[in-house]
């Protein structure tokens, strides 16, 4: 298996159906720029191809093997109904089924009956899977989408010959939408008793996008070949939420994650704390697998009272931290530590975020001011990522220049960002997005990182 490495890296906006959904401003647009992060995708050149007829209705389909998966190339046309479920042509056209497949509405017993024998219905982690194989979730639209169909130039690679097409989907009001601007993908992977997770592309950037939504929805299904193959010790993929059953060692694990489903085990943390000289401030830390990060927010005031500041006033800088103008936050940290890079953020989630459904809210996002819906953040390794409003002095919805919104967090990176960095991080695709700006006029949180 070979595997090679890119370069670029691509700054762009999500969906703002996401946890931290990005917002463009007059300080902050998502550019195409050269920057320190590597990526590591599966060889397209050793990708195999070939076809197979569900004998049920005759239908033939392409398949790509990519690493050990062998996927459908084109989405499942099979009709399917009964009294959970149903299969529709996007607005009742008998042409779009034969060019983009049916859209399902989803019921347990869809998912188990409506894959050709030999096949499956894929829950989240084989997508998980095939997205990290194709570039992660930041550029897995580029190398997934369909050469045509897509409208406004938003076309991919197809390099794998996966030929995701612009199918829409049927919304849970019954409305056909999406047609030639979205892909979306059913899991087997239920989210919650109402609502399950699916997979979207969209016309208008590169990502791979994961979300839920309820079970009448009609989205887009592709089938993946063999059975699926469990351990003992591993979680149901059947829903989203860990098993009780499954205890750890360490204190900070909460007792509704499993800890096989976690990349690094929380009791090889380390917890300790350390002190800035230049104020006397103690921080907690920790440290994971060798690198030691503040388990807080920097709150050290600079020199330059204008660099640094609180929302939306002093007493609210224990609790957030302070906000620092780029200038500032370059050189913010304490002698022998560092402002974190974007490789060094990503090198961060990719350790922890649990292969469990809602990896990062999970494992890294503090319990209190993280969550969507009725989903917290667990903050299983100590790290108190949570809501902190950033400063957006164009933004109308704000307070006095604050983002209010509370599923976001940015923080400011620095090494190898052309112009300046920030870090934002979306829960439900699992990935963090850095932006580039043109302007330093914002003000962002800081952590800390010792080398």
């Amino acid at each position: 298996m070979k595997y090679y490495f890119k370069n670029k890296f691509f700054f762009a906006a999500v969906s703002a159906m996401v946890l931290w959904a990005c917002e463009s401003s007059s300080a902050s647009k998502p550019e195409a720029e050269e920057a320190d992060v590597e990526i590591i995708r599966f060889d397209a050149s050793e990708v195999q191809t070939d076809s197979f007829v569900d004998y049920r209705d005759d239908h033939k389909y392409y398949t790509v093997t990519i690493g050990e998966q062998t996927w459908m190339a084109e989405n499942l046309s099979y009709k399917f109904s009964d009294s959970t479920a149903s299969s529709y042509c996007y607005n009742d056209n008998d042409a779009a089924c034969r060019k983009y497949g049916r859209l399902y509405s989803w019921s347990s017993s869809m998912v188990r009956g409506v894959c050709p024998s030999g096949w499956r219905f894929p829950d989240n982690e084989d997508w998980k899977t095939l997205i990290k194989a194709v570039g992660d979730v930041d550029f897995a639209g580029r190398y997934l989408k369909s050469k045509s169909d897509w409208d406004n130039d938003g076309a991919g690679l197809d390099d794998y010959g996966f030929a995701v097409l612009p199918a829409g989907y049927r919304n849970i009001k019954d409305l056909y939408t999406g047609g030639g601007s979205v892909a979306a993908f059913w899991s087997a992977t239920a989210y919650d008793s109402t609502n399950v997770l699916y997979w979207s592309f969209n016309e208008g950037n590169e990502h791979a996008v994961r979300n839920y939504d309820g079970k009448k929805m009609a989205a887009s299904v592709r089938c993946i070949k063999g059975l699926k193959i469990t351990s003992d010790n591993s979680s149901s993929s059947s829903n989203a939420k860990s098993s009780s059953s499954a205890q750890s060692s360490s204190s900070f694990m909460p007792e509704d994650v499993s800890k096989s489903l976690l990349k690094y085990d929380p009791a090889l943390v380390e917890y300790d704390s350390v002190k800035d000289p230049r104020d006397g401030r103690v921080y907690k830390t920790v440290t994971i697998d060798g690198e030691t990060w503040l388990a807080e927010n920097l709150k050290y005031r600079t020199s330059q009272i204008s660099e640094s500041i609180c929302y939306p006033n002093a007493d609210t800088c224990e609790y957030f931290g302070r906000y620092y103008s780029w200038s500032a936050a370059k050189n913010a940290c304490p002698e022998g530590w560092f402002l974190p890079s974007a490789q060094d953020w990503r090198g961060l989630l990719d350790k922890l975020s649990a292969t469990s459904p809602w990896g990062i809210l999970e494992t890294v996002c503090s319990t209190d001011t993280m969550f969507v819906g009725a989903n917290h953040g667990k903050n299983v390794y100590g790290l108190n990522i949570g809501f902190s409003p950033f400063y957006e002095s164009s933004n109308a919805s704000s307070t006095n220049g604050f983002n209010l919104g509370k599923k976001k967090a940015r923080y400011w990176v620095g090494g190898g960002v052309v112009g300046y960095g920030m870090a934002e991080f979306d829960f439900v695709a699992d990935k963090l997005i850095v932006w580039s700006s043109n302007s330093n006029s914002g003000f962002y949180p800081v952590r800390c990182i010792k080398r």
